[in-house]
C-alpha cells in the first residue's frame, strides 16, 4: 500500500511541476497581494529553484513561489487562490524569480482520483468477465465426455472397413 501511495505522489509531484508558469526577474508586490487576499505560507532558504518549485509542490495550499536567485536563495511560498479569484500582484525585479501554478490543485487531484477510480474498475472488469469464461467449480471426473474406446464386441459386429462393397 504504501508503494502504491509513494508512486501516486510521485506522479501528483510531477503534474504539478510540470504545471508552473516561470517568470524570470519578476518579483511579488507582497502588500498588494497580501492586501487582496493571498496568503504567505513561509520562506526556506534553499540551493535553487528548482527545489523551491519542489517544496511548492510539496506545500498542500502553495501555488505562487517567488525565488531569489542567489546560492542559497530564498525560496517564499504564497496561496493567491484560483485563476477566476487569483489575488496576487507582481512587477518586474531582477534577481528573483516568480512561478504560478496554471491548474487547480484541489481539481487536478480529483480528476487524477477520477482516472485511478476508472484505471481500477476496468481492471476488475477483466478479472469479472474471465470468471465468467473458466467455470467456478470443477466438473466432476465422471461428467467428463470423452470419445469410447471401441470393444472387442462393437468391432467385430462392425462392417470390414477394408471390405468393398458390391
Amino acid at each position: 500500500m504504501s508503494k502504491r501511495i509513494t508512486k501516486r505522489n510521485e506522479l501528483d509531484m510531477q503534474i504539478c511541476i510540470d504545471n508552473f508558469d516561470v517568470h524570470e526577474d519578476t518579483i511579488i508586490r507582497t502588500q498588494d497581494s497580501r492586501w487582496m487576499g493571498a496568503k504567505y505560507i513561509n520562506e526556506s532558504d534553499l540551493r535553487s529553484r528548482e527545489d523551491c518549485l519542489k517544496l511548492c509542490c510539496e506545500t498542500t495550499s502553495c501555488d505562487v513561489f517567488v525565488f531569489e536567485e542567489k546560492y542559497p536563495g530564498s525560496c517564499y511560498l504564497f496561496n493567491c487562490g484560483p485563476s477566476d479569484d487569483f489575488k496576487c500582484k507582481f512587477t518586474k525585479h531582477r534577481q528573483y524569480t516568480s512561478a504560478i501554478l496554471t491548474i487547480n490543485r484541489h481539481t487536478a487531484e480529483l480528476e487524477n482520483e477520477i482516472q485511478h477510480s476508472k484505471q481500477e474498475q476496468e481492471l476488475t472488469r477483466l478479472r469479472v468477465s474471465a470468471s465468467e469464461l473458466i467455470p467456478s467449480t470443477p466438473v466432476p471426473p465422471d461428467i467428463v465426455s470423452t470419445v469410447p474406446t471401441p470393444t472387442k464386441e462393437a468391432t467385430q459386429l462392425a462392417p470390414n472397413a477394408n471390405a468393398t462393397i458390391t
